[in-house]
């Protein structure tokens, strides 16, 4: 934890800054000033998680600096030194998220218990925003990978999208087996991955994608690029690759896409262009630049045609499975991921044998029977909680799956217990 000490007696900075450092090498001491026009000078130049300040000194008081602070980070931890007499005057700084007071004169024990409390609160504070960014990677990385196949990322989450004026797709792929000693081919990707979106991040944004034999990057550009200019980029990549992990691959980029709608065919252009560079020994990089190569791109239509088709059977289990208690139909899914309603309940059955509706009662009826394993539960309790919202109609629907009604099951279970 950094900690910024200020105040306008040489002999409290002085005490102060030696009873932290001796409380815990944790602690470091961004800095010691004399007021606050020294202490935002080193808050601009030095990281500072806590802030212990006076609150009378001159230039610059302890409520002006805490005013700044709170402009300037207000992720910052402000404690405030303060006499007896000045302690109304301190409470002020309330407005401004001042964490705690101290009375002076205070002793080490007391000075060091506020800073524990708040060097947990900033530890818990660190994890909780490290979760929360893998959580935001984790559905950008699920939504970027369903969009390769055709599944439109639902409305409510657009704005994970990163800010972009054009987006190009690059495939990456061994050009030779990984040898296993090493790493599998998921470990190689995998690098590739992480040197890729490092390496590109300073020009673009960049997110990979690892599918069974090969790495999809998004690059998102925040204003118009030309494919050469794309290209010389990709194949620096590429020797920053080589480089970094000793490894050889082969890199297929795609033409501009100005639209998501746009991604499911330039990620068949970036596969195509991939396969073609693997065949050509020479080079490391093949793009897509040829709008007219209409028959050569189709022969990848099927077979991505039938893996998008599984995407959204997968999309759709997952929906059912996390939101089975609530008001869910076929249409509510579709218009979530802007497709036909009458397709995607054809491509369901297809895929399951069922029916949307028949599927999505099973479901419900299952998590149903475990619930009534619990005697106390009532019976129009598990209907609503299943997510049935006619008693009636939940009776009939579970009688057709199971052969008995909801309360005969219940009394079944309790009978055998």
């Amino acid at each position: 934890m950094n900690i910024l000490v200020v105040d306008d007696e040489s002999f409290v900075r002085e005490a102060l800054t030696e009873t932290i450092r001796e409380a815990s090498s944790e602690y470091v001491i961004a800095g010691a000033a004399r007021h606050g026009e020294e202490a935002l000078e080193i808050l601009q130049s030095h990281p500072v998680d806590l802030v212990i300040t006076d609150v009378r000194m001159p230039r610059m008081d302890g409520l002006e600096l805490c005013r700044r602070i709170y402009e300037y980070n207000p992720e910052i931890s402000i404690v405030l030194l303060t006499g007896y007499a000045d302690f109304s005057y301190a409470r002020q700084a309330m407005k401004y998220q001042v964490s705690d007071y101290l009375l002076k004169p205070c002793d080490s024990a007391e000075i060091i218990q506020v800073i524990e409390k708040l060097a947990e609160a900033h530890r818990l504070q660190r994890f909780q925003k490290q979760v929360e960014q893998l959580r935001h990677s984790h559905v950008l990385e699920k939504h970027l990978n369903d969009l390769l196949y055709g599944i439109p990322i639902p409305y409510f989450n657009q704005s994970i999208l990163p800010v972009y004026q054009c987006i190009y797709l690059l495939c990456i792929a061994p050009a030779e087996k990984v040898p296993h000693l090493i790493w599998n081919e998921q470990q190689a990707l995998n690098a590739v991955k992480n040197i890729a979106e490092e390496w590109l991040e300073p020009q673009v944004r960049a997110v990979g994608i690892l599918e069974e034999d090969h790495l999809v990057i998004y690059m998102f550009n925040e204003h118009v690029r030309t494919l050469p200019e794309m290209e010389a980029l990709a194949l620096e990549l590429h020797s920053a690759i080589q480089s970094n992990l000793k490894l050889t691959v082969k890199l297929g980029l795609s033409q501009g896409a100005q639209h998501q709608s746009e991604v499911p065919r330039r990620y068949r252009q970036s596969c195509q262009a991939m396969q073609a560079a693997l065949q050509e020994p020479s080079k490391h990089l093949c793009s897509y630049g040829n709008e007219d190569s209409e028959q050569e791109l189709d022969e990848w239509v099927p077979d991505m045609s039938e893996k998008g088709k599984r995407r959204v059977v997968e999309h759709m289990l997952q929906v059912i499975d996390e939101r089975y208690p609530d008001n869910l139909s076929l249409r509510l899914l579709a218009d979530e991921v802007y497709m036909n309603p009458t397709y995607l309940g054809r491509i369901f059955k297809e895929d399951t044998g069922h029916s949307f509706n028949y599927y999505l009662n099973l479901v419900r009826v299952k998590q149903a029977k475990q619930l009534l394993e619990d005697f106390r539960i009532r019976v129009y309790e598990v209907c609503d909680q299943v997510g049935f919202k006619d008693p009636a109609y939940f009776s009939q629907t579970f009688k057709k799956y199971t052969g008995v009604t909801p309360q005969e099951y219940q009394n079944s279970r309790q009978a055998d217990v």
